[in-house]
């Protein structure tokens, strides 16, 4: 896969599910550094920070915060 999108940071609202989280995995895949911020569910953002530390190593250029 092309990462043509190494060095870039994205912040992706909404990542932990659904659309966000297959932009914030596409975004990885591409090299991209992504922040992902959801809004109050902690359980999903720490499953979705692992599964994706699972995919692209560990930290894979993946930040949680929460807003």
């Amino acid at each position: 896969m092309s990462k043509k999108f190494t060095g870039k940071v994205a912040l992706v609202t909404g990542a932990t599910s659904g659309i966000g989280k297959e932009i914030a995995r596409q975004l990885l895949a591409h090299g991209t550094k992504v922040v992902v911020n959801y809004g109050g569910n902690e359980e999903q953002a720490k499953e979705t920070y692992d599964e994706f530390g699972r995919m692209f190593g560990a930290g894979g250029g993946l930040f949680v915060g929460q807003s």
